[in-house]
């Protein structure tokens, strides 16, 4: 199937499904598949002690320690990380499925004019429709 250069946003709680039905609609329609926890994860197995996103060094100590309390990352690293993601898909010419992020208003504030600026605007954002 051919390539759409769109931007698809599924959120919802854990367990929901977020992956599953992303990962059918890249399969389906060619498009990258953006999985926040995913770039946590790699970006958590570096052995160094920070890493440089967007001009701003996050201690990377820090970030685990959130992680394995449970508590969810700093919301600048794991918009940090989606953003760089975004702009390699848009670089590429491809379209994307996010499933899991933004999570906190403070990721839709860094990560949602990325989107509209990449992928045009074509909705009133966390509030839009699905199309049939």
């Amino acid at each position: 199937m051919k390539d759409f250069k769109i931007a698809v946003v599924i959120l919802g709680r854990p367990g929901s499904g977020k992956d599953t039905q992303a990962d059918l609609l890249a399969k389906k329609f060619g498009l990258i598949h953006i999985i926040s926890s995913r770039l946590i994860e790699r970006a958590l197995k570096s052995r160094a002690k920070g890493i440089k996103l967007e001009g701003k060094v996050y201690n990377l100590a820090r970030e685990r320690r959130l992680q394995e309390s449970g508590l969810l990352n700093t919301p600048a690293f794991v918009s940090s990380l989606v953003k760089s993601e975004i702009k390699a898909a848009a670089a590429r010419g491809r379209g994307l499925v996010m499933s899991g992020s933004p999570r906190t208003l403070a990721e839709y504030k860094a990560e949602w004019p990325l989107l509209e600026k990449l992928y045009r605007k074509c909705s009133s954002g966390p509030n839009s429709r699905s199309i049939s």
